[in-house]
């Protein structure tokens, strides 16, 4: 009886650490998911920067 008792002990830590790391990737997937998004954003940006630049540009040019 006392190794069940001692293997449910061990299943059971398992099962905790195992939810803590699932958090914890979820966590990181989370962040990485926003990193992209905030990424997209300044490239969007910046294109429109670049698009104006080169108008302003061809302004000059003319």
């Amino acid at each position: 009886m006392f190794r069940v008792r001692q293997e449910l002990t061990n299943v059971k830590a398992a099962n905790a650490a195992l939810v803590k790391e699932k958090a914890a990737a979820e966590t990181v997937a989370k962040e990485a998911k926003e990193a992209e998004v905030r990424t997209a954003k300044a490239l969007e940006e910046e294109n429109v920067d670049r698009t104006n630049l080169n108008k302003t540009v061809e302004g000059l040019q003319a």
